[in-house]
């Protein structure tokens, strides 16, 4: 059996997909996947990590009461 290997790079797309494009390849040849996993990504941050790094965000209770009480005042003044 006579195999030929094409090696590429993809990045996972939303919901999974993984697109390959080859123009080297026939239309219509049955061809077989295997896909690799990169271990050396970084693994994306945890959800918990992103509290309070936005702009207006605030990392704990506190500091968002502590927001509104110096708004509050401002508004008062």
């Amino acid at each position: 059996m006579n195999k030929n290997v094409l090696k590429t790079r993809a990045v996972v797309k939303a919901g999974g997909l993984v697109e390959v494009r080859a123009p080297e390849l026939p239309t219509g040849v049955v061809v077989e996947v295997i896909v690799i996993v990169d271990t050396a990504s970084p693994d994306p941050p945890a959800l918990v990590s992103l509290l309070g790094a936005a702009r207006g965000g605030f990392a704990t209770v506190e500091d968002a009461n502590a927001f509104l009480r110096n708004e509050r005042d401002a508004w008062e003044s």
